[in-house]
């Protein structure tokens, strides 16, 4: 059986908007761009401002129209399920992937556009420097594919969440344990970071010169 309930519709509008950041009148203008206040105006305005309506659509007191809808889906890029809050997905091939890793929808859809820069380059007009992203995948699996280097998420996560601790451990050479504040933590964590991103960048260069040598090797 379709459910259709305006409530959730309306909460999911105001979700979507808000985590981008706009404003009504921002919204009614996304809109607009997409089937044209005029059409608007015939279709559900009834001579009320864009904004009024979308107030009205996150209010819940007026129902969201098929071209809407669409409207929605296409601008938030994702499904109509999903606009009209019959599931939290944002798009159906997401859902095993949130089951599997516990991911969010914002944290998926980055994965992808991470994946999608591969092979672009970017100029930095402040500093005229140009950023090349083609080694994006390349630089998340070697963060995944082992226990060593995934020890570095590991620590990245540690400090980001030690200010949240007041008081941790920390085993002492002399074998007893030492009371020390999250800023201190922070301070640790960091270090470990530092170090193991030194680490795998010194290891992926000598991976490098291997296969530059062996590839010169073959040439000959």
């Amino acid at each position: 059986m379709l459910e259709y309930s305006k409530d959730k519709v309306a909460k999911r509008l105001r979700e979507l908007r808000r985590g981008r950041g706009w404003s009504l009148s921002e919204m009614a203008k996304n809109l607009d761009s997409l089937i044209g206040q005029d059409a608007l105006k015939k279709m559900v305005l009834g001579g009320n401002t864009g904004r009024e309506t979308v107030s009205q659509l996150e209010n819940a007191k007026r129902g969201i129209t098929l071209d809407l809808a669409f409207a929605y889906s296409h601008i938030f890029d994702v499904s109509l399920d999903c606009v009209l809050a019959r599931t939290d997905d944002w798009k159906p091939e997401y859902k095993e992937v949130k089951e599997i890793t516990g991911l969010s929808n914002e944290a998926i859809k980055n994965l992808i556009k991470f994946k999608d820069y591969n092979g672009m380059m970017e100029l930095n007009l402040k500093t005229g420097s140009i950023l090349n992203y083609k080694d994006n995948t390349k630089a998340l699996n070697e963060l995944l594919r082992n226990d060593d280097d995934f020890q570095i998420l590991s620590n990245i996560a540690r400090f980001l969440f030690a200010d949240f601790v007041s008081v941790a451990p920390v085993e002492k050479s002399t074998g007893y344990t030492e009371v020390v504040n999250g800023k201190d933590m922070n301070a640790i964590y960091l270090i470990h970071i530092q170090n193991g991103l030194d680490r795998l960048k010194r290891i992926l260069g000598e991976s490098k010169e291997n296969n530059d040598v062996s590839s010169c090797q073959s040439n000959t």
